[in-house]
């Protein structure tokens, strides 16, 4: 099944021409495309931040852009880190996880806004997002203490993704002795899996633009100026799914400015019941997601097996290793998701 899912995986980078409908709903779900990646001037690394920065501007941005959610996860690191870059509990309580509830409240089945931070420093286990998170971890949770941060976060945050998976692996100076995203803090491969992976649900295998980060070229951009999958990522992607991962790939822009998700046409995709906070969260959870390079391009990934079809994400017990399913695939182009009709 590992093999099947990275195939389906592929298959979600690679689609080309539109084949059904130009609708947003299939079987029951509808499709909502985003960003789960981007800081406002609460991340202490951010310029500009007098105008049209805050995590309220964010959301606003991103929905004006045509995007059906945003996360904003703003910087904040254990206090024992390296050239620290923190939140205030109330900074984040309301200027971020509230703002973002008050909005979910006023653009009810129109918008997403997610409320988040991200963890970690590239050199010690690499970063990580908490989205949904309800507060701030601990100050008892230290720089390497990954382990204490998922297991803090299986209790107040929605999932854990994995950032840049390739910005950490094979560096000499990356501490060793953490692993990428804590691995070697654990006992085996398999202890990691059976203890990260029932909160952690999706790993970027486009994690940022081209030029576009900080202090790029295209960093102001508002233009659509990259669309193109990091390859390492993808490869990282799969070694997680290899390893025993249920991780479902991800598209974002990881942006520092105030071009909230309109810089790159790649998303993040999610099937869920209906456009909001608690249905989405559910569809990133049960892992009905994939990656897409066209900000418009709508895949549904089902299994037939037994006579029973199975939207993606499921995990179905099969009853031999030469079991028969049909793996089914319907690729679509939806209509003006982002208002540019391409």
């Amino acid at each position: 099944m590992d093999r099947l899912a990275a195939f389906i995986a592929a298959l979600a980078l690679l689609a080309g021409a539109p084949a059904f409908a130009q609708d947003r709903a299939f079987d029951g779900l509808r499709v909502s495309f985003g960003n789960l990646h981007a800081h406002s001037k609460l991340s202490d690394d951010v310029s500009g931040t007098s105008t049209k920065m805050r995590p309220v501007d964010g959301f606003k941005t991103a929905h004006t852009a045509g995007l059906d959610f945003i996360a904003i996860t703003d910087h904040h690191k254990a206090v024992d880190s390296n050239h620290r870059l923190y939140l205030e509990p109330d900074e984040y309580k309301e200027q971020l996880y509230d703002a973002a509830m008050a909005y979910n409240g006023a653009n009810a089945g129109k918008f997403v806004a997610i409320p988040g931070l991200e963890w970690g420093n590239t050199a010690t286990g690499n970063h990580v997002n908490l989205l949904g998170a309800r507060e701030l971890p601990p100050d008892g949770i230290r720089d390497r203490d990954y382990d204490e941060l998922y297991d803090w976060a299986k209790s107040h945050c929605e999932f854990v993704q994995f950032n840049h998976p390739y910005s950490w692996a094979g560096e000499s100076h990356r501490d060793k002795t953490v692993g990428n995203f804590g691995a070697a803090l654990y006992s085996s491969e398999g202890a990691f899996v059976e203890s990260v992976g029932p909160v952690a649900k999706t790993i970027s295998i486009i994690s940022s633009v081209a030029g576009g980060h900080i202090s790029g070229a295209h960093r102001h951009s508002m233009e659509k100026t990259h669309r193109a999958t990091h390859p390492k990522g993808f490869a990282q992607y799969l070694d997680h799914l290899n390893a025993g991962f249920h991780l479902s790939p991800a598209a974002n822009q990881d942006t520092h400015w105030k071009n909230f998700g309109s810089v790159t046409a790649a998303r993040t995709a999610v099937w869920s019941s209906e456009l909001t906070y608690a249905s989405l969260m559910e569809g990133f959870t049960k892992n009905r997601v994939y990656a897409t390079e066209d900000d418009e391009m709508a895949v549904a990934f089902q299994v037939k097996y037994k006579g029973a079809t199975h939207w993606m994400g499921e995990q179905i017990a099969l009853d031999s290793d030469e079991a028969d399913i049909t793996a089914l695939v319907r690729i679509w182009q939806v209509t003006g998701s982002d208002g540019d009709g391409t």
